[in-house]
């Protein structure tokens, strides 16, 4: 009887460390995406890279685009602002990863 108790206090353990996991992973994409779309419309808008708030979008969003960084080639729309489809194909991947934890088949 021993045996089981400590079995099924293993599994326990298990499963609440993979629940754990898996919500610093839904977390993590979360905030990256965030990131990544605050700073997508902060450059399309031509922010002001002054403001204190527009370095931290910019810090935060360089942190969660460097895996994806120089994919796409970016494009000037005005004579302050770009467009980063590198930005949103990020965004895309790191949705992705949640959908598909999300709902698994």
């Amino acid at each position: 009887m021993e045996h089981t108790h400590k079995n099924d206090y293993n599994a326990l353990l298990f499963e609440k460390v993979a629940r754990g996991v898996t919500y610093f992973g839904y977390g993590f994409s979360l905030l990256a995406c965030l990131f990544l779309w605050l700073g997508f419309i902060l450059l399309l808008f031509g922010a002001n890279y002054a403001t204190p708030f527009v370095q931290f979008v910019y810090n935060g969003a360089a942190t969660f685009m460097q895996p994806f960084r120089d994919i796409f080639t970016t494009h000037q729309v005005s004579q302050t602002g770009y467009f980063d489809p590198s930005a949103l194909f990020a965004s895309l991947i790191y949705l992705r990863w949640v959908c598909v934890r999300s709902f698994p088949t």
